[in-house]
């Protein structure tokens, strides 16, 4: 993991947030950094190569993941550090806006 994903982790287990994450999970051809599957909720951190906006990867992974009704949260590396508390609630609005649904077998 890299030391945002770390950090993220941690703030992740930690949170009383309503649902349970997972990291590193394999979603289809493609691996997440952390879902919640309950939510539908994707999380990935991007680095630096990212701010110039997503590559073609990212859009097609985006695509895939959308089409299967999951909603993708990008976050900066760095909003990790500087707004850790921010970003966790903005993490807990979403998982409150999402409906808990079934894990489907195929996640």
């Amino acid at each position: 993991m890299t030391q945002a994903e770390s950090v993220l982790w941690s703030l992740l287990r930690r949170s009383r947030l309503g649902t349970r994450f997972r990291r590193q999970e394999p979603i289809g051809r493609f691996v997440v950094d952390f879902v919640s599957l309950s939510r539908r909720l994707v999380i990935e951190l991007d680095g630096q190569g990212h701010y110039e906006g997503l590559g073609e990867y990212d859009v097609v992974r985006d695509q895939f993941l959308e089409a299967r009704g999951f909603r993708v949260l990008h976050v900066e590396n760095r909003v990790v550090f500087v707004q850790p508390d921010d970003l966790l609630d903005e993490i807990r609005r979403l998982v409150e806006d999402l409906e808990a649904m079934p894990t489907p077998g195929w996640a």
